[in-house]
């Protein structure tokens, strides 16, 4: 009789531990996040990017392109970081590649941020000509007044500041 408590006790000792053990795995692992959720790295990624942690986002925002399926607006973040991290070539490259200049199919943020990094590099003539064909961006006054300005044709842009308040819009 003595026999059959102890089985008992070491049974009920098992299923306790086990148990605990369970507990213990499903209690550590509720609060942790996936490393491979798109929707929290996107999120984090613009945060880091809205912090100025421009570098630490470039890695997250290529890992995410690596991982997932890349929006608009999480590419678009990527090629900011590049600018604001000096990498012009990389952002000039994939702006080639998709071939924005031929019209491709961009949102007007893309063309605003193909026209910054034109500005970046100096290449202020290529602004002017851009805008002057039709180039679709959403402040093409300012664009066109600091291409002029940058270019020193101060005729021009004195033309353009008359023509409207180009810090009002």
């Amino acid at each position: 009789m003595n026999f059959i408590i102890k089985h008992n006790d070491t049974m009920t000792r098992r299923f306790n531990l086990l148990l605990l053990l369970l507990f213990s795995i499903v209690l550590s692992s509720y609060g942790q996040d996936n490393l491979y959720d798109c929707g929290n790295s996107k999120n984090f990624a613009q945060y880091l990017f809205n912090t100025g942690q421009y570098e630490l986002s470039r890695h997250e925002l290529e890992r995410i392109k690596f991982f997932c399926t890349i929006d608009t607006t999480t590419q678009l973040t990527l090629l900011k970081s590049y600018r604001k991290l000096n990498l012009l070539t990389n952002e000039q490259e994939y702006f080639d590649m998709n071939g924005i200049e031929k019209g491709g199919s961009f949102p007007v943020e893309y063309h605003d941020e193909y026209i910054r990094l034109l500005m970046t590099k100096g290449e202020y003539g290529k602004v002017e000509e851009l805008i002057d064909k039709g180039f679709k961006i959403t402040e093409t006054v300012e664009h066109k007044l600091g291409a002029e300005l940058l270019l020193k044709n101060w005729e021009k842009a004195y033309q353009l500041s008359l023509h409207g308040n180009p810090m009002s819009t």
